[in-house]
């Protein structure tokens, strides 16, 4: 088990510091937290614990063993005044009581017997015989006493000759006054039972004098009866009270323990008299039983001062040292990494590693920036050739059979649209020749014009038609990039003029960036299966023109720009370009 319980901490320890996206900062805090700011708390609160039992302990003892001698000077002052009421049927007064009728001494003689008790015993200050309808009395005469006794007269009878004793109560008349102990006893003769009720009365000043002389600082003491009356109390005021006291029920004669009393932290010490049915305790403030320890109290808390104040010292240094740097270095790492390559860390940590770590990666950050500049220049490089021989693969194919066309129409026809046709293509060959990669869209627009005459001639079933904004004459696009698409559209949509009525409808337009859209009423094709060959050897002529068109486009204005195709057999083809705004220069 003490192995057990360190292995479950460390386990928790490391299953928390190993949470997702925890920071150096975080995880130095909870480091401290858990061990050393935890266990240090766990030390103080151990001490303050010791310390309170070990108060508990000692005055709780000390009461208990002055609440012990007070119970047995009680238990033998009561005994006495109970034996002083056995009297009465030792020496013939309870069988003179009980005859039917007394003589004429009989009165005199009971008040002889009574007044005899009453200098027999000090501390009784007064006693009442009632019996035959008469109340005989020896003693202080106070005020209301039978008015008094008489509610507790059924609890009298029902005792049957035990002794009980009465809640303590205050009485006059003044020069004899005050709170007074009460002893009652029904009187039983051999042939009669109630033959009289006798009442011993007691000062309880003088009976309780030990009971004062428990002495401790702040506690007030209580003399309790089993119906939870106050018998006697250092705070006067409470004598003749109803109390109860939780823990009461506790079967050992005497002992302590803590409880709170109206709000606050008390030690309860206590000791049972069974004799006499009585029950003393104690209750004194937590508060007054620390109070010895507080030097301790504040010698503790100067000591947590003075250590958490290191504790800030020491997190203030590795926040400054250690921390920040390491923060401002991932920091320059997530700006490096979002393509900022102009970063760099100041070295002026104080640590060596970090401070070596720092210089690290700004060495890294150079070198990485000269490696890209160096791949770009290779990239560029690269894709200039790509742009050269992927135009050079277009412009032989067309030539040749733009040349065809005007040879078989010239032999063929013997007609003047010869003409037509040569300047058609004298006008595709001088936009070839421009070393200008790039062409304003009305060029372009005049290049397909020119190109469709030639095809017409060929292909004479099928029309053109353009549907151009004005915006967007002026932009600039690649040179040749429209022609592969209108080629693919009369050649494979419309099966060279095979179907009947085909036309094609070019448009063109803007918002944020140009669109480009050509569209054939042609046979179409199944787009998802000619993605699956599209990388095939066998690549027919539809695939190297839209995939070389998709790569120029990509290659020369970036991966977010390109074509789209949407087609269906028997339903057409719609191709789609997505270009950036480009304006002409003036």
């Amino acid at each position: 088990m003490e192995k057990k319980i360190p292995t479950i901490y460390r386990n928790i320890y490391q299953k928390y510091l190993r949470t997702a996206g925890m920071g150096i900062r975080k995880y130095i805090i909870i480091s401290f937290i858990l061990l050393v700011i935890i266990p240090f708390l766990i030390l103080i609160l151990f001490s303050f614990r010791t310390f309170y039992n070990y108060a508990c302990k000692e005055s709780g003892t000390y009461m208990v063993s002055l609440l012990n001698s007070s119970k047995d000077q009680i238990n033998s002052i009561c005994t006495n005044y109970v034996e002083s009421a056995m009297t009465y049927y030792y020496n013939g007064t309870v069988e003179l009581i009980g005859v039917d009728k007394w003589s004429e001494n009989s009165e005199n003689e009971l008040r002889m017997q009574l007044e005899s008790t009453l200098n027999s015993y000090q501390g009784i200050s007064a006693i009442f015989l009632d019996t035959h309808d008469m109340i005989i009395q020896a003693g202080v005469n106070y005020q209301g006493f039978m008015d008094y006794v008489a509610s507790y007269k059924n609890d009298i009878l029902k005792a049957g000759g035990r002794k009980i004793w009465l809640p303590v109560k205050y009485f006059l008349p003044y020069s004899a006054g005050g709170y007074k102990f009460i002893m009652a006893s029904d009187l039983n003769s051999s042939s009669k039972k109630d033959v009289g009720i006798l009442y011993l009365v007691m000062d309880a000043e003088d009976m309780m004098e030990s009971f004062d002389k428990i002495n401790v600082d702040g506690a007030t003491t209580y003399l309790v009866s089993n119906s939870g009356n106050i018998m006697y109390s250092s705070e006067r005021k409470q004598i003749s009270e109803q109390y109860e006291i939780t823990g009461m029920d506790i079967p050992d004669s005497s002992g302590y323990y803590t409880d709170k009393i109206d709000g606050n932290n008390c030690l309860i010490a206590y000791c049972k008299s069974y004799k006499m049915d009585w029950t003393l305790f104690s209750v004194i403030s937590m508060n007054v039983v620390l109070k010895d320890f507080k030097p301790i109290e504040i010698i503790i808390l100067i000591i947590s001062c003075i250590y958490f104040f290191c504790l800030f010292i020491l997190m203030r240094i590795l926040e400054r040292n250690i921390i920040n740097p390491v923060r401002g270095l991932m920091g320059a790492m997530d700006s490096f990494a979002e393509g900022n390559f102009e970063i760099q860390v100041k070295d002026d940590a104080v640590v060596g590693e970090i401070k070596k770590l720092t210089r690290h990666f700004n060495d890294m950050i150079g070198k990485v920036k000269d490696l890209m500049e160096k791949y770009k220049r290779e990239e560029q490089e690269k894709n200039d050739f790509k742009l050269q021989a992927l135009v050079g693969q277009m412009s032989p194919h067309f030539i040749y059979n733009s040349l065809n066309t005007i040879k078989w129409v010239a032999v063929i026809n013997k007609q003047e649209n010869i003409r037509v046709l040569t300047e058609a293509l004298i006008q595709i060959l001088m936009n070839l020749s421009k070393r200008d990669s790039n062409n304003r869209i009305s060029d372009e627009l005049e290049l397909i014009q020119s190109y469709a005459i030639l095809q017409k001639a060929r292909f004479m079933n099928f029309d053109i038609k353009f549907q151009i904004e004005d915006n967007v004459k002026n932009l600039t696009v690649k040179k040749f990039l429209l022609q592969p698409i209108i080629e693919n559209a009369i050649i494979h949509g419309l099966c060279r003029g095979n179907i009947s009525g085909g036309h094609i409808q070019l448009r063109i337009y803007r918002d944020e960036k140009l669109h480009i859209q050509i569209k054939d009423n042609g046979k179409g094709f199944d787009v998802p299966e000619w993605k699956i060959h599209e990388n095939t050897s066998d690549k027919n002529h539809t695939n190297i023109g839209l995939h070389n068109i998709d790569q120029i486009i990509k290659l020369e204005y970036g991966a977010e720009y390109g074509i789209t195709i949407e087609s269906a057999p028997n339903e057409g083809t719609v191709v789609k370009y997505l270009l950036p705004i480009m304006e002409a220069e003036k």
